[in-house]
């Protein structure tokens, strides 16, 4: 009884330590700024959405609404990180009225739960053919413009292309910004390797939900002191300051649903699209999508590698399309995650986004039958029924 009594203590004790010390380093991390607005939308499936807003600060792009969409396992942080690394902060400067969306389960929308409520049943469909579709209508009713520009890091970017290709929606697209967005996943099993690609399947095939949200939290004091891999596969560890990889893994990093890694289990070893089907009838789909890409690549990204995220030129029906790859000639590499918290991101990968954007703002049309951006401010932090 005594030996029983004994180790009861002792879990309750340890688990007592591992929340104190979640708690601690998510207090520790805690961002110091917060967007302009916060708003709640409802998606069709039920699921409710939280949109960032940061409104303009400068005129040049006249408040033309960009949407900023995070890749897997990331919330919308990573878009506006912080004073120095903010992608959404710098879209605002230039006059652009940003939009960073939480794709369902993380960040400040709607997750799932253990016992009632949704599931962790979904993937990839629902992101571009629910999520992308509602954060599009509320954008273009609140800010009173027919059509979006969206960026999109990795995952983020296929999102834009599929919602490209939306019945209802599609066309509410002006223009997609991708960085570092493998369109065709075909060259990944060179790069990675035969064993390292069997290690993935596996992983990726053997969890109902990988929690990496608390996973991150709980290592991040221990990250970036010694730069290893696993480190070197997601960035560059010369343009990746250790103290913002470990804000990344307690602020950014999610957990990730079963349903969407085998998914991307599928495209990467059976070459098989989100859908199940073969690759080549998403490949087919992908033709409607006549949209203006900006397409940015990273020169050291082993997660999509140029090749990879550069396909998206030949796959898409878009006859305005623009490929940059950063890093090499004045020696600084760039990542996967570089592309947004790289060191050498503002001088970058920043204006090349801007400079393409604005090129593009010109040419989206206001909606007379949209609300006037005026009244966003009176829909912020409310949730619809």
């Amino acid at each position: 009884m005594l030996t029983l009594t004994y180790l009861l203590a002792v879990a309750v004790i340890a688990v007592a330590l591992v929340a104190a010390h979640l708690w601690f380093w998510r207090w520790f991390y805690a961002r110091g700024h917060a967007p302009d607005e916060q708003h709640f939308v409802r998606t069709a499936d039920g699921w409710v959405l939280a949109l960032h807003r940061i409104r303009p600060r400068g005129t040049a792009a006249g408040g033309v609404p960009v949407i900023c969409t995070p890749g897997l396992a990331c919330n919308s942080r990573l878009f506006d990180f912080d004073d120095e690394l903010s992608l959404a902060r710098t879209l605002a400067d230039a006059g652009f009225d940003v939009w960073c969306l939480d794709p369902r389960g993380t960040g400040a929308s709607e997750r799932p739960e253990l016992l009632f409520g949704h599931s962790w049943r979904y993937g990839f469909l629902e992101y571009a053919g629910e999520d992308a579709p509602a954060a599009i209508a509320h954008v273009c009713a609140r800010t009173g413009h027919a059509q979006v520009l969206w960026v999109g890091h990795s995952m983020g970017g296929l999102i834009g292309y599929h919602a490209a290709t939306h019945e209802t929606v599609g066309a509410a697209i002006a223009g997609v910004v991708a960085l570092g967005s493998p369109a065709d996943f075909a060259d990944h099993r060179r790069v990675l390797g035969r064993a390292l690609t069997w290690v993935l399947d596996g992983f990726l095939r053997g969890w109902p939900v990988v929690r990496l949200g608390r996973l991150g939290t709980a290592l991040a004091p221990f990250a970036g002191h010694v730069r290893v891999f696993p480190e070197h596969i997601f960035l560059s560890i010369h343009n990746v300051a250790p103290r913002v990889l470990r804000q990344f893994m307690v602020q950014v990093l999610e957990d990730v649903p079963r349903r969407l890694l085998n998914q991307f289990a599928d495209n990467i070893v059976r070459h098989l699209g989100f859908d199940g089907a073969p690759v080549g009838e998403t490949h087919a789909r992908l033709q409607r999508a006549t949209v203006p890409l900006l397409s940015v690549a990273g020169n050291a990204d082993r997660v999509a590698p140029p090749a990879s995220v550069h396909a998206a030129v030949r796959l898409l029906g878009s006859e305005d399309c623009t490929e940059v790859t950063v890093g090499g000639a004045d020696g600084v590499a760039f990542g996967h995650l570089d592309l947004l918290l790289g060191r050498a991101a503002p001088a970058q990968v920043y204006p090349t986004v801007v400079a393409w954007l604005l090129a593009r703002a010109a040419s989206l049309e206001t909606s007379p039958g949209s609300a006037p951006a005026a009244e966003a401010a009176a829909s912020a932090a409310s949730t619809p029924g």
